[in-house]
């Protein structure tokens, strides 16, 4: 019987130690691979990440193999103490993996042995040309695979899952026209998902009192996920203690967060009390007032939003907490 794609996928796991030097964010650092797949890697390292960080890697491959430049996105983050290796497992952004991969099936030729032919010994057939051709089809075959793979996770509606696949495939396979519409037609979805899982590291972040971590996260939420009220709230919130402070811009930016946070989910009372507060620390008492007014319509016996129309009455222009 033949191997099934899944299984195919796993026997091009390699387990080998490869120097990966990487950059997250500010940070810099050297660390070793444990695996490398066709689609990711894992490094052992005891250092934190947040997951979905973007990273830029380095990989040496064995000599006399160049170094191949490889982004990729941090997809799994093991702590000390919760596994057998601490470390991040890296899912590539492009084809890098069936590169190293195949050089790893096919280890090259101590240096020098490939330019010395046997004298008298005649030419193999096809030569580079032959090989060339073997190479392509072998990357179209593979293509097909990660596709079938794909529209099995599409099928379970596992949509972050599937974009990345058909994004491989069009990788491997960059003229199938199938595999572009499938990342199209996928994209918005898979970053709505991404960004939830972003969501979800930021409130971590948060919970930890991390919150230089978390607006990172958060910014990237709300450009991904254009619906998500509740991020905007918690960005606008983070931003709000500096605001006093923030030029033009950042001012404006926590405006429209806790605007369209508002627009978005009109119902919360806290956040029409936000918006308050921010319209209060831009000097707009009229917009302050109404917000503060629609939120003690929402909720008559409201603290919060009494103390803040009383302060805007009273001529207290002193943000009300």
């Amino acid at each position: 019987m033949a191997p099934s794609p899944q299984d195919r996928r796993k026997q091009r796991r390699k387990s080998v130690n490869l120097r990966v030097d990487f950059t997250l964010g500010s940070a810099r650092g050297t660390a070793m691979t444990v695996d490398v797949s066709e689609t990711g890697l894992f490094l052992n390292t005891p250092l934190d990440a947040a997951m979905e960080s973007e990273i830029q890697m380095r990989i040496q491959q064995v000599p006399p193999l160049p170094a191949v430049e490889a982004p990729g996105v941090i997809r799994r983050v093991v702590r000390p103490g919760q596994g057998p290796l601490p470390g991040w497992g890296v899912e590539f952004n492009g084809a890098e993996g069936v590169d190293i991969v195949e050089n790893l099936d096919h280890p090259p030729s101590p240096a020098g042995m490939a330019a010395s032919p046997v004298p008298g010994a005649a030419p193999r057939p096809g030569g580079a040309a032959a090989e060339a051709v073997r190479l392509i089809q072998e990357r179209l075959a593979r293509a097909k695979e990660v596709a079938f793979e794909a529209e099995k996770l599409l099928y379970k509606s596992d949509f972050k899952g599937a974009y990345s696949s058909f994004k491989l495939a069009s990788v491997l396979d960059p003229k199938n026209p199938e595999y572009q519409r499938q990342v199209k037609v996928l994209e918005p979805r898979a970053l709505r998902d991404g960004a939830a899982t972003k969501f979800d590291s930021a409130k971590a972040s948060l919970e930890k009192g991390d919150e230089a971590a978390a607006a990172r996260l958060l910014r990237e939420v709300v450009t991904a996920d254009h619906k998500n009220a509740e991020a905007r709230y918690e960005l606008a919130k983070i931003l709000l203690g500096g605001m006093r402070q923030a030029d033009p811009k950042g001012q404006k930016e926590v405006r429209d967060l806790a605007a369209r946070a508002v627009m978005l989910e009109p119902g919360k009372t806290q956040y029409q009390i936000l918006a308050g507060r921010v319209s209060q620390v831009m000097g707009d008492t009229e917009g302050a007032r109404m917000y503060f007014r629609t939120a003690l319509k929402l909720d008559p016996s409201n603290d919060a939003a009494k103390r803040a129309l009383a302060g805007l009455d009273s001529g207290d222009k002193k943000w009300v907490g």
